[in-house]
C-alpha cells in the first residue's frame, strides 16, 4: 500500500534468512530501509504492534513495515 509517493505499507513472511533471529539481530533499517511496525500471528489476526528487540522471527508470522519506495522496488529479501 503506497502511503505517499515515497513511502510504502508491506506485509510478508520474513525471509529464510531473518528465521530464527532476534529482531536486535538484524539491522533492517539500515540494510533494507525498512521499519518493522508490527506483525500477525496468521491473516485473519490482529496487528500486534508491540515488537521489541528481542522479538524472535518465526517462519509463520507476516511482517508488517514502513519502507521506502525506492527500496521496495529492490527489495530482493522478499523474494527470498
Amino acid at each position: 500500500i503506497a502511503l505517499d509517493g515515497n513511502i510504502s505499507l508491506v506485509e510478508f513472511y520474513p525471509p529464510k534468512s531473518w528465521v530464527g533471529k532476534q529482531l536486535s539481530d538484524l539491522d533492517l533499517r539500515k540494510d533494507y530501509d525498512l521499519n518493522l511496525i508490527g506483525y500477525r500471528e496468521g491473516k485473519d489476526e490482529s496487528l500486534n504492534t508491540k515488537v521489541f528487540a528481542d522479538f524472535l522471527i518465526r517462519e509463520d508470522v507476516i511482517l508488517v513495515a514502513i519502507i521506502g519506495t525506492d527500496s521496495l522496488d529492490k527489495a530482493t529479501f522478499l523474494e527470498d
